[in-house]
């Protein structure tokens, strides 16, 4: 005997996911507290990739089901305590005692800063554009602090550049 699938209606009411909240936690060089990540779920027609632009861009063309999504404003993470703001494989490369005071002595600075721009944010709730954009704003303002040369070098190390010295 077989049986058949019965297909179960979906909610009309029911919010449409676009992200879920990782398992993995995620720890703050700065502050050493750790915290979640945010990440954008694949499939299921959430990213409509459309054209390229002139400067290699990609357009993502809103889906019929989730409306538009931007796939951008999870590649940057920030934390919740200190909100120092990086590539989410930077919280990994990030060691030098030198960059992290340099972020602890920033923190408060960096809180106004993006306060003023973004007064609304909030780091702790689904993404928004506009928490996008803050967490980017601060990934600005927490990449001036650090030395470049070692996130560089250790970038190049993880992809098999040995040979790659700094100068």
């Amino acid at each position: 005997m077989f049986r058949r699938a019965s297909k179960v209606e979906a909610d009309p009411n029911k919010k449409l996911k676009i992200s879920y909240w990782s398992k993995t936690k995620c720890t703050c060089p700065c502050c050493r507290r750790d915290f979640e990540k945010e990440e954008m779920l694949t499939g299921g027609g959430r990213m409509n990739a459309g054209e390229l632009t002139d400067e290699l861009h990609r357009i993502y063309l809103p889906s019929e089901k989730y409306g538009p999504v931007y796939p951008l404003i999870y590649a940057v993470g920030a934390c919740p305590r200190c909100h120092a703001a990086f590539f989410w494989k930077d919280f990994e490369i990030i060691k030098d005692s030198e960059s992290i005071d340099a972020l602890r002595l920033d923190e408060n600075s960096r809180k106004q800063k993006v306060e003023t721009i973004f007064p609304h944010y909030d780091l702790s709730r689904d993404r928004t554009l506009l928490d996008g954009a803050a967490m980017y704003y601060l990934a600005l303002l927490s990449y001036e602090k650090v030395d470049m040369r070692l996130l560089l070098s250790a970038q190049c190390f993880r992809s098999g550049l040995h040979g790659f010295a700094t100068t």
